[in-house]
């Protein structure tokens, strides 16, 4: 079932709730988007993400981009795609912002991905 917004008051997704209804729709996992991860990779495969990490992992890639300024019951930053995000990055933000502010979406496409912008999502574990 497609997430709606919990928190009425600012009309916010769950982060999780919207990551779990993609990975399902999609047959995606967005903490090792590319299922590189095995164990032990060849050293020229380590740090795909950009992130530190060896597999292409969304998640920690949000987490550095929000400046790791994400909490336990607090809003996590899920910017806009845009030109210079790797591929991979592009890819997800799409399926976010088509899935859940298509009209955002759409002034992300109007402004040629150049546009620094981005909506909350709410993140609690």
């Amino acid at each position: 079932m497609k997430p709606i917004p919990k928190y009425p008051i600012q009309k916010i997704l769950n982060y999780h709730d919207a990551i779990k209804y993609i990975e399902g729709k999609y047959k995606i996992v967005v903490r090792d988007y590319h299922k590189t991860y095995k164990g032990e990779l060849e050293q020229d495969q380590k740090n795909l993400s950009g992130t530190g990490h060896t597999h292409l992992d969304f998640w920690h890639w949000l987490i550095d981009r929000n400046n790791n300024d994400v909490h336990n019951e607090g809003k996590v930053y899920i910017p806009c795609p845009m030109k210079g995000y790797p591929k991979w990055i592009n890819e997800i933000l799409t399926l976010i912002y088509t899935e859940f502010y298509p009209e955002f979406y759409k002034e992300c496409v109007e402004r040629n991905f150049e546009m620094d912008d981005g909506k909350y999502m709410w993140v609690e574990w």
